[in-house]
Order: structure tokens, then C-alpha cells, then sequence
């Protein structure tokens, strides 16, 4: 695996240095620092990245940032640690009370057919309404979701900022406004304001039409 090669989903240790190429004032900004990241990203969403993450912390004119490259390499790979959790918890939970409740019931009819001395023994008590569980509702049909990197322009970080406005499919993103994707991207951050997503809902529209 080439040491350039970030599209993966292991943890990452990647070193990088921020160069500026402006004609005149040619000079190192950052040199030989270190990042630790597990998501899958091509060069140019990585460098993007670098560069709006630095010019936010210096803030950095606008102007000077197109002149801004990113020089990396990848130090390590290693597999992520499992996640381990708690599934079906309010399943468990319905079987144990449906279980003291068929006990309960099991007790009331041992009671009311035993031989008893005492006056009225003879007649059998009351029971008690049995508490019903209410059904479950049905589970909510799955969110459609989409590779968005499928589509020209839009790389792993971006995929992520659009499924977080709401728009994780092909069919959702056919039918925004590009003014409104200048927004989502403006609000992510000024390395993401000089992306042009003009052509994405078109391209989106094909792709929807074509899983038809």
C-alpha cells in the first residue's frame, strides 16, 4: 500500500508539512507535524483538510490560502478496536416482565384450587386484570442512504457534512438547490467555500435513475 494512500479503514498516523508557493515568499508555514485519523479520505479531501484546519487556527487571508500546499506521508496503519455494546435491551426487558406476570398468573390459579377451612373458601377471589403490553410499533422503514463519493467532487469529508444536513442520497441531493449545498459547504468551513457543487445534483439524477 503506497504510503500516500489514505482510503482505508484503519487508524492512521500521518505526518505533513504546509508549504506556501506564493511567487516571492516561496517558505515552510508547518513542518513535520502529526495527525491520527481512521477515516477513508483521498488526497486532495486530506489536504483540504490541512489547509482549512491551519487557516482557521491563524486565520489566514483568503487570498493566501490557494497559494497553500500539503506535502504527507502515512507513518502507520493499525485495525480500529471493536466497539462493544448493548443490542435489544428493551426486548429483554418486555420477556422479564411478561415472565413475572405469567408467574404471577400461575400463582392466582394454584391459590384459587386449593381445599380451604375457612367460611367461603368455596368461592373463588377475583383476580386481577392482567396488565397488558402494549404492541410494538412497527419498526421505521431504514433511511435511504447512498455513496455519495460516487459523485465528481464530493470525497469522504464531504459525503459526511452532507449526510449530516440531511441529504444521504442520491435522490435528496437531485433535488436541492446548488445555492443550498454553497451554504453547507461555506458553513463547514473557508477550504470547502472554493468547491463548486453546481453539477452534483445532476449528477445525483443520473445516479438515482439509474438504480431504478
Amino acid at each position: 500500500m503506497s504510503e500516500h494512500d489514505l482510503n482505508d479503514n484503519l487508524v492512521k498516523l500521518v505526518r505533513y508539512s504546509i508549504v506556501s508557493i506564493e511567487r516571492g515568499r516561496e517558505r515552510v508555514l508547518v513542518c513535520n507535524k502529526c495527525k491520527v485519523f481512521a477515516d477513508k479520505m483521498n488526497p486532495c479531501d486530506f489536504q483540504a483538510w490541512i489547509v482549512a484546519d491551519y487557516c482557521r487556527r491563524y486565520r489566514v487571508d483568503p487570498a493566501t490560502q490557494k497559494f497553500l500546499r500539503v506535502a504527507y506521508r502515512v507513518l502507520g496503519r493499525w485495525p480500529k478496536a471493536p466497539l462493544y455494546y448493548e443490542s435489544n435491551q428493551l426486548e429483554r426487558l418486555e420477556e422479564i416482565v411478561l415472565a413475572i406476570l405469567t408467574t404471577d398468573e400461575s400463582r392466582r390459579q394454584i391459590d384459587s384450587s386449593g381445599d380451604g377451612d375457612d367460611d367461603g373458601a368455596g368461592e373463588a377471589e377475583p383476580e386481577a386484570p392482567l396488565i397488558e403490553l402494549e404492541p410494538k410499533p412497527d419498526p421505521e422503514p431504514p433511511i435511504e442512504e447512498d455513496d455519495l463519493t460516487r459523485i465528481k467532487g464530493i470525497g469522504p469529508r464531504i459525503s459526511d457534512l452532507l449526510k449530516a444536513a440531511g441529504l444521504s442520497s442520491f435522490r435528496q441531493l437531485a433535488t436541492i438547490d446548488p445555492n443550498r449545498l454553497k451554504e453547507i459547504l461555506a458553513a463547514a468551513g473557508r477550504g470547502y467555500q472554493i468547491i463548486d457543487p453546481t453539477t452534483w445534483p445532476e449528477q445525483a439524477r443520473r445516479l438515482s435513475e439509474k438504480k431504478r
